[in-house]
């Protein structure tokens, strides 16, 4: 596992060319004022120094930082001046206790950043083994009850079909589409999840009809669920250039989660518009229960899911939506509306082409 801090661990000439920056700067102070003041306050200053760098380097630069210090002080600033000759006794043993304690601070202040890093790791460890956990707890419900419907309403068709008449029959096989459809989509979050992690999404563009590809993601979740959606339709009618499989993946997402997290019960609502022909927006209404206002910015992490949520779900669905508008270039928002749901704003980059100004061949 990777954490960001380890960039700042790596020791490299731009770290050290800073750490000769600050001593010279130190050093010239220093000079300024040797007359004046007393060498004691360069050792003081030298020593914070070390222990700035201390706190940001890891324990190579630092205690390089520290022999530096040690010459330039004994160089600069102890009788005689410009020469590492010490006359003073005392003056040899305060070099000595300004080493030795930058040096502890320096090791100390490592062991510590150490011992921080780990807390870091074995506490994302520990969220990430909950996390995981959360999922296939959750995948478990998920698949197996699509699983559980398939498979009884196979075994009904196949033993008991001498006495189901034709609407058992068709009943059961609209459970079986059903199903199919939930195993399908949980399967295809999954894959779509692994992609966006190994950054392999890579947009398809080609000119499609607005229009055409909402009506087409409703009617599929329509076949899949007794649900109220309404669309909004856009009079302007311009041809849009996209990826229609990631755009219909987002919205079916978004979509499904609106449904998901209201027990089918609300109403949801698409709109869309274009503005100066350059931004797809699209918003998705739902008349659902809505989430406190402190979780809406975190409904887009993986695995998450909002402290009214109903059983059942992954956490998946959002963050694939987020993952697919990175790969377009686009960007979600997301707040409380009037109903007490939630509206999804979607701003997709695109081209557009209005029919009347296509010439037909």
């Amino acid at each position: 596992m990777k954490f960001q801090d380890e960039k700042k661990s790596k020791f490299n000439l731009v770290h050290f060319f800073f750490i000769l920056l600050g001593l010279a700067a130190l050093t010239l102070i220093g000079l300024l004022f040797r007359d004046d003041i007393d060498y004691h306050f360069i050792i003081i200053a030298m020593l914070s120094f070390v222990g700035i760098i201390a706190i940001v380097q890891p324990i190579f630069p630092v205690l390089i930082t520290c022999v530096l210090s040690a010459f330039i002080i004994n160089f600069f600033f102890m009788v005689p001046y410009n020469t590492f000759h010490i006359s003073n006794p005392n003056d040899v043993l305060l070099l000595f206790i300004f080493l030795i304690v930058a040096v502890l601070h320096s090791v100390l202040s490592y062991k510590i950043k150490i011992e921080q890093k780990q807390a870091r790791m074995r506490a994302e460890k520990e969220r990430e083994l909950e996390l995981y956990s959360n999922v296939f707890n959750s995948l478990s419900h998920e698949l197996k009850t699509p699983l559980a419907t398939i498979l009884a309403s196979t075994d009904n068709l196949l033993f008991n079909q001498q006495f189901l008449n034709d609407i058992q029959k068709r009943t059961l096989t609209e459970q079986i589409a059903i199903a199919g459809n939930r195993l399908n989509d949980q399967v295809s979050n999954l894959l779509n999840m692994n992609r966006i992690e190994h950054g392999i999404l890579k947009p398809k563009l080609d000119w499609v009809h607005p229009n055409e590809l909402i009506s087409t993601v409703i009617q599929s979740i329509k076949n899949s669920r007794s649900v109220e959606i309404f669309h909004v339709e856009n009079n302007r009618n311009p041809l849009l250039k996209t990826d229609a499989g990631f755009v219909s993946e987002i919205l079916k997402n978004l979509v499904e989660n609106a449904f998901q997290h209201n027990n089918n019960s609300c109403k949801v609502e698409i709109q869309d518009s274009i503005i100066q022909d350059n931004t797809w927006c699209i918003y998705i209404i739902d008349h659902g229960q809505g989430v406190p206002e402190h979780e809406l910015q975190l409904l887009f992490e993986k695995f998450f899911r909002g402290s009214n949520a109903v059983k059942g779900g992954t956490g998946l669905g959002l963050s694939i939506v987020k993952g697919f508008l990175d790969a377009l270039g686009g960007k979600i928002t997301v707040v409380k509306n009037e109903y007490g749901g939630l509206t999804f704003a979607v701003n997709i980059p695109i081209e557009t082409s209005y029919i009347n100004n296509v010439n037909i061949e």
